[in-house]
């Protein structure tokens, strides 16, 4: 009898382990909890163009106290109305909070991701970017893709306490400022960009492959991560390049791993009549992880509803950052997680990870400061000019120089991948539709277009 009850108690402990470790067993809303984060955060302190940062480092924690306040906000709100974009947008004059959204969200979307069953915001699409005021307006403010805006009454105006601490560092001088482009140039434009990056101190590091083939056993136990208990029946195939294939049955379910740490999954045995949009994302995410990705560490950038066989299904780009800053690459697969739930379970994945090689710093410009973005447009305005003056009358230089800086709708400090093998700090000029992407200590180009140079 002993021996039945430590049995059993003994199984009821490793259930309870297991449902610790395996994210798919954690509530859908928590799962969208943790890998919808901001693209960006933007302080505006108000009082001149020069009192904005960007908070990149410790953003995690500082979007969990705003999580909250939305939350709070959202779930006590009394009146909602609609408001003119533009005049939205001037708030970032004052002292208030800019969360950049990774893409379009629908209220109804928000609404879960904050824990949330409705809110009065579930009837609009489109949440592109949030403003929250920290003085004066007790607001919340949700600016749309169509170029409309909405605003939700709070209750009271909560204060922030990293918010405050920020304030203090920025006039310590310990931040890096950012400026409205308007302050800067003859143009028309609020996109921020520090005017002295110098703040700044990311390295050069060497990168590596989070899949290392030639580990025999975590190969093997991420296949059976994959298949469980069918991994028995699996015909597993090893080239003499080193890719492995994992088969089983005619072909129906196939795990390919490749030497460059790409891992490609297909599962056309699309199983239920399907499952909704939150409960497919915790699909995905315990999938990811069962392949060795952190759930804190994917960031969701797409969603895409469609179908497969006549199942919904519905495709999720996730994104993993280096360092706390975006990854960019000369190969655009090793940007995302790429994974497509079908039915009730995950129908597709791809991913091609890169992580930093242990005690591998390419310290190769420690003694330099990153260049600031004006500075790289002015060492590569020549450059720039011959994309641009193609489609403008040739000796109008100042024409040609106010077109370029129109075109401007972002400027990003990223990690750049290049095919060496090396994440290079580096400033991404978004410029529509394309991205021209400088090393920051440099001023090179390393990639621009759609291709690589």
């Amino acid at each position: 009898m002993t021996s039945i009850v430590l049995t059993g108690l003994n199984l009821n402990i490793i259930d309870y382990k297991s449902s610790e470790n395996t994210f798919g067993r954690i509530d859908a809303n928590k799962a969208l909890d943790m890998v919808l984060q901001p693209e960006r955060i933007f302080v505006h302190f108000g009082g001149g163009g020069g009192n904005n940062i960007e908070v990149i480092e410790g953003r995690i924690e500082y979007w969990k106290e705003l999580r909250q306040m939305l939350k709070n906000g959202i779930a006590n709100t009394m009146q909602v109305s609609e408001k003119d974009f533009n005049e939205s947008q001037e708030l970032k004059q004052l002292k208030s909070v800019e969360i950049k959204l990774p893409f379009d969200i629908s209220g109804s979307f928000f609404t879960s991701a904050l824990g949330l069953e409705k809110s009065k915001l579930d009837k609009y699409d489109g949440i592109e970017s949030i403003i929250i005021p920290l003085v004066d307006d007790s607001g919340i403010y949700f600016l749309l893709s169509d170029g409309n805006a909405v605003r939700m009454e709070r209750t009271k105006i909560e204060k922030s306490q990293i918010v405050q601490q920020l304030e203090s560092e920025l006039e310590q001088g310990n931040l890096v400022r950012y400026y409205m482009m308007s302050t800067l140039f003859p143009v028309d434009s609020d996109v921020l960009m520090p005017v002295d990056a110098s703040g700044y101190k990311y390295l050069y590091f060497r990168g590596r492959n989070s899949v290392q083939i030639e580990n025999e056993g975590r190969v093997v136990q991420m296949a059976k991560n994959i298949f469980g208990e069918k991994y028995d029946f699996v015909n597993r195939i090893v080239e003499t390049g080193g890719a492995n294939t994992f088969i089983y049955g005619f072909g129906e379910r196939v795990l390919r791993m490749q030497p460059d740490g790409a891992i490609e999954y297909l599962d056309e045995t699309i199983k239920g009549s399907g499952i909704n949009q939150n409960d497919a994302i915790a699909k995905a995410v315990d999938f990811a992880s069962k392949l060795g990705v952190k759930p804190s560490e994917m960031n969701l950038n797409k969603v895409e509803k469609s179908q497969i066989y006549g199942k919904d299904a519905y495709e999720f780009v996730f994104s993993y950052n280096i360092e706390g800053l975006k990854l960019k690459s000369y190969d655009s697969s090793i940007e995302d997680i790429a994974i497509t739930v079908a039915g009730d379970s995950v129908y597709s994945y791809q991913s091609n990870i890169k992580s930093i090689e242990d005690n591998m710093t390419v310290n190769l410009f420690s003694k330099n400061d990153i260049l600031s973005p004006q500075t790289i447009l002015n060492d590569n305005f020549d450059f720039l000019k011959r994309e641009f003056e193609i489609n403008m009358e040739k000796g109008k230089n100042d024409e040609v120089s106010t077109n370029i800086l129109g075109r401007i709708k972002s400027v990003e400090l990223v990690y750049f991948l290049a095919d060496t093998n090396v994440f290079t700090p580096a400033w991404c000029f978004y410029m529509e539709g394309q991205n021209y992407i400088f090393d920051a200590y440099t001023g090179e180009i390393l990639n621009y277009g759609l291709g690589k140079i």
